[in-house]
């Protein structure tokens, strides 16, 4: 294979908007051993710079996020893949400062609990019955035992839903936890009846 030249290589012109122009990047395969060590050591310096912008776009986020809330938007920001992991130490340190919301939440989910409804779950439609409600509901009305694949078929006509793979890995996640919770029996493999 032959060898490209120097000359060869292209840089990057400047842009008319005005804006820095970068280098075209160069590959690192032919460069000497003392080019790649400055390229590291360029690269290490980068990072702190990298660090304090990411953490100030953080805050921001966390800023925006805060407004959102207050004006009652119910919108969730996806967290990024790139945050940084927090060390065990400070995660177990760190203590949430408990608001009216979360104390709220805190005293109707111990009500869920106690009426028999799943502290997990979340509240149906309109303030519905939950997916285990459901679950609790048809696996009682049914004589006997009932299976996996019924079940799923009967919940997606009560609930106007498809019968879809998906729903089927929601109703045996939820009925898994049901059994967990000793709510509902496991008879045999994906047979279920009431306790």
């Amino acid at each position: 294979m032959p060898r490209r030249s120097k000359s060869s290589t292209k840089t990057a012109t400047a842009p008319k908007s005005g804006k820095k122009s970068r280098p075209a990047r160069r590959t690192l395969g032919g460069a000497s051993l003392a080019q790649l060590t400055a390229e590291i050591e360029r690269r290490k310096n980068a990072i702190p710079a990298l660090s304090r912008k990411a953490n100030d776009l953080r805050k921001q986020l966390a800023s925006v996020e805060l407004e959102l809330k207050a004006l009652g938007s119910t919108v969730a920001v996806a967290p990024t893949a790139a945050a940084p992991a927090k060390s065990a130490k400070a995660s177990k340190s760190a203590k949430p400062a408990k608001s009216a919301k979360s104390a709220k939440s805190a005293k109707s989910s111990a009500k869920a609990t106690k009426s028999g409804t799943s502290k997990r779950g979340r509240p149906g439609k309109d303030g519905g019955p939950t997916l285990g409600d459901r679950i609790i509901k048809a696996v009682g009305d049914a004589n006997g035992s009932v299976r996996l694949r019924d079940l799923v078929n009967n919940l997606s006509k009560s609930m106007g839903r498809d019968a879809s793979k998906s729903f089927l890995v929601q109703v045996s996640s939820t009925i898994r936890r049901l059994v967990t919770a000793r709510s509902v029996a496991q008879v045999d493999r994906g047979v279920y009846k009431s306790v």
